[in-house]
């Protein structure tokens, strides 16, 4: 239990303008000051006597999104690398790699072949590629990145709304 608190505190990561990886303290903040909003039936979300912008929100839900799915995709293809690893360890201790990764946080619960090293030193050249892309994506910031890889551009038609139900 104690692995997987740390584990959601790494992937929370620091507060913005720090130099922690990670989601961000504030947009953390932010989705759970939506969530008791949403919960209430309230209009806007507010925190601390300020009302928290349609703006501020979207970027927080992206941020998340995308966080855990970096997340995810790393924890998957470290498994699919290191299959032997995760058989001989189990998959927390390789999450707990991936999300101190993500969130540059340098923690690990070491290695078994060499002494006073992380975990990463098992690893194969491809899964230390792997941890090495995670880093940097969790360092400079998942918008950041998916900015860098997708086209932005306005669009120049509306779409009708139609019915979509979700729950």
């Amino acid at each position: 239990s104690a692995l997987l608190l740390l584990i959601l505190l790494m992937f929370i990561g620091g507060s913005p303008g720090g130099t922690a990886g990670g989601t961000k303290t504030t947009t953390f903040w932010a989705l759970l000051a939506w969530l008791y909003a949403f919960l209430r039936d309230e209009e806007e979300p507010h925190s601390f006597g300020y009302r928290i912008p349609a703006l501020a929100l979207r970027r927080a839900l992206g941020i998340m999104t995308l966080g855990a799915l970096v997340v995810f995709l790393a924890l998957f293809l470290v498994l699919r690398l290191e299959h032997p690893l995760a058989i001989r360890q189990g998959v927390l201790p390789l999450a707990f790699e991936v999300v101190s990764a993500f969130g540059t946080v340098g923690l690990s619960l070491g290695a078994q072949t060499v002494q006073n090293a992380s975990l990463t030193a098992d690893f194969s050249a491809w899964g230390k590629a792997v941890i090495i892309m995670t880093m940097f994506i969790g360092r400079v910031g998942v918008l950041s990145v998916a900015f860098s890889l997708v086209e932005r551009r306005p669009r120049r038609i509306l779409f009708v709304p139609g019915r979509y139900i979700v729950g």
